[in-house]
């Protein structure tokens, strides 16, 4: 009894199994069949385009600031000009070793304005190399042509006084014929009055000319 129930089970357990299996195939079947319709339906749906997409805006140029222009512009200038400097200076080098150089390699010389040179002795006359030779006995300090003497830096330590007359030399010429020694006479000092008329015309007595002795 307990081995006839137990191929019942089997059997309906077997039964249920190829139940399930038929129904399983069934299914794939009419997946396949739908698959199959489809496909065919597939060219009859019409193909929708995809909406064309808006094209984004160029990105905007920025405009070119002016100030950034002139600035490049001035860089450019000067740097122009500082090559032009450099080529010159280059020139200018180039010119001063050539002139240094001189032709066939001698050295150039600067031309110069020749100054002339003082007369010697020999030029003088017998008369201004007497005046030049005269020994000094005092020079002039001071000269008032508006009041008429002149300031000497000799006095009575040398022998001059009141009334005596001299001239008044310049290198080798007279400026003065003569001057007479003033009554006001000290030991290093001494007035001299000046006649205007032994002056030569246009000329003065200055500074730091001598007195002599002179006929």
């Amino acid at each position: 009894m307990k081995l006839e129930h137990f191929f019942f089970g089997l059997f309906a357990l077997l039964w249920a199994a190829t139940g399930m299996l038929a129904m399983h195939y069934r299914g794939e079947l009419m997946y396949e069949r739908r698959l199959g319709e489809l496909s065919r339906q597939a060219p009859a749906i019409p193909q929708v385009a995809p909406a064309a997409q808006p094209t984004p805006p160029a990105a905007a140029v920025p405009a070119p600031d002016p100030a950034a222009v002139a600035r490049l512009a001035l860089q450019q200038q000067l740097e122009q000009a500082e090559n032009e400097k450099n080529l010159l200076s280059t020139q200018v080098q180039k010119l001063q070793a050539n002139q240094e150089a001189g032709p066939a390699g001698t050295t150039a010389t600067t031309s110069t304005v020749e100054t002339p040179a003082a007369p010697e002795a020999s030029a003088l006359t017998d008369m201004q190399r007497k005046i030049k030779e005269a020994p000094a006995i005092a020079t002039i300090q001071r000269y008032l042509p508006d009041q008429g003497f002149a300031v000497l830096d000799a006095g009575t330590a040398r022998g001059l006084k009141s009334g005596q007359l001299y001239a008044v030399r310049r290198g080798h010429f007279i400026v003065a014929k003569q001057i007479e020694i003033g009554e006001t006479v000290e030991e290093n000092e001494a007035i001299a009055g000046v006649n205007a008329s032994s002056l030569p015309t246009g000329e003065t007595i200055k500074p730091g000319d001598e007195v002599i002795k002179w006929e």
